[in-house]
């Protein structure tokens, strides 16, 4: 029983801790067929902007280096070869900073990334709700760096929330590297989002975890 017991509250303990999940995909997986690439990815049935023109899903906004979040913007380029979804795509503009906002939260927030170089910038991370989860982006196995400006697909990440809700999902380029021959032009595509799911208190999940304590030792009894 005291075994038991010790079990359960290692159990709840870690119930309460909240952890964002890391999915990286190699540009292999990627389909022009959008349905198979949403599977391959895991991202069937999620809301999914491909920056087609300046205006943004409901729930999803953008700001550059700190600014104003809008549900609107204007760096939309065209570009087949770096897209993950129809053509349109998202560049930093030469902005360091950029943040997807989703302003109903979410509990999974997906994007591809392509035209990044490490010679540029080798310590790029990825941020949620402020606090780094990937450093650096290069440092993913799946990760394929872009050679000599050349422009293709560098990665697909699927972040997964547990025990917490995305609000925000930062990419910041860190320090430019020396010799670097200036700040890297990011393409973002295929920005993928999942609605929230509620999360339970922690207080309330150590409350059940300790009922159901109580009810298997009185039960023993």
């Amino acid at each position: 029983m005291k075994k038991l017991l010790i079990f359960s509250l290692c159990l709840f303990a870690n119930l309460i801790q909240a952890a964002i999940i890391v999915n990286a995909f190699n540009p292999s997986v990627f389909n022009s067929n959008l349905s198979v690439f949403d599977s391959n990815v895991g991202i069937t049935g999620f809301t999914v902007e491909d920056f087609d023109d300046g205006t943004l899903v409901n729930g999803l906004q953008v700001s550059f280096s700190g600014g104003s979040a809008s549900s609107t913007t204007g760096n939309i380029a065209n570009s087949s070869a770096t897209a993950w979804g129809t053509s349109g795509v998202l560049v930093n503009a030469g902005n360091d900073l950029v943040t997807f906002h989703l302003t109903g939260g979410a509990s999974s927030f997906a994007l591809g990334m392509s035209n990044m170089e490490v010679r540029r910038n080798p310590d790029a991370s990825i941020l949620v709700n402020g606090v780094a989860v990937v450093t650096p982006v290069s440092g993913l196995p799946e990760y394929l760096d872009t050679v000599n400006d050349n422009s293709q697909k560098n990665i697909y990440i699927r972040l997964d929330a547990i025990g917490e809700t995305i609000n925000t999902v930062s990419l910041d380029w860190g320090p430019q590297a020396p010799g670097s021959p200036g700040l890297d032009g990011i393409v973002f595509d295929h920005v993928a989002f999942s609605d929230a799911v509620a999360v339970p208190e922690p207080s309330s999940l150590l409350f059940l975890g300790l009922s159901t304590l109580f009810f298997l030792r009185h039960r023993k009894k």
